[in-house]
């Protein structure tokens, strides 16, 4: 009985490993051997202060490998639709449905991608990537793939508990975006560096005032609040 369980729940993450594997290298097949790099990547791209973006320098390299967290964002969404539509569907059933663990898909998305990335990357159109930029390209991909996984479990057991994560994670928004402020006088853009500097303290306070906000609308509501591990 218990191996049958396990051949099920490893079953169930094959169904939705092949699919998602296959999306992925669709994605990196057209990104990198079907569009155009120049409009993909931004080759020659200028800004003020700034040489034209050229393959692989410093500024165009991180574009590689952030196509691996595009691909995954774009999991994340129709990983945890798909798991919320199938347990609101049980549970109209009132079936008790339990989706298979993310690291289960996980892992079996692993080899695929950890060949199939390389291979596209490595071989087609021109300029083909390094091993090593290739390497951060499979590496931030499955990062990214095993964050865009974990929720799935909880859209389909716990929807109210992730859409309150989810707001809390709004918070921490302008500081993730308004930090990288600090680095644009550097490179050239006409921005000041006190307003850099003012824009980034800014982001910071605005996320710790919206934190502060949500503790508060879970005081009132009276629902528990994450923790590191959840």
């Amino acid at each position: 009985m218990l191996n049958n369980c396990r051949r099920a729940r490893w079953g169930a993450a094959l169904v939705r490993a092949v699919p998602m594997a296959l999306f992925v290298l669709v994605l990196f097949y057209y990104w990198f051997a079907v569009a155009n790099r120049y409009v993909i990547f931004l080759y020659g791209h200028k800004a003020s202060g700034i040489p034209p973006a050229q393959p692989f320098d410093e500024v165009t390299s991180s574009r590689y490998w952030m196509c691996g967290l595009v691909a995954s964002g774009l999991v994340l969404l129709f990983h945890t639709a798909v798991e919320w539509a199938l347990g609101r569907w049980a549970a109209s059933q009132r079936r008790t449905y339990a989706p298979p663990a993310w690291w289960q898909v996980w892992a079996l998305c692993l080899l695929p991608l950890a060949i199939g990335i390389p291979l596209i990357t490595m071989t087609v159109n021109t300029p083909t990537l390094p091993p090593t930029l290739a390497t951060w390209c499979v590496a931030a991909t499955l990062v990214g793939l095993a964050l865009a996984l974990w929720p799935g479990a909880w859209a389909a057991q716990r929807p109210c508990a992730l859409v309150w994560l989810a707001a809390d994670g709004v918070g921490l928004i302008p500081t993730l975006l308004l930090l990288r402020a600090i680095e644009l006088p550097g490179r050239g853009l006409m921005v000041t560096v006190p307003l850099a500097v003012l824009a980034a303290v800014g982001g910071t306070l605005l996320g710790i005032g919206w934190l502060g906000v949500m503790t508060g609308l879970r005081a009132w509501r009276r629902t528990s609040k994450p923790n590191a591990t959840s």
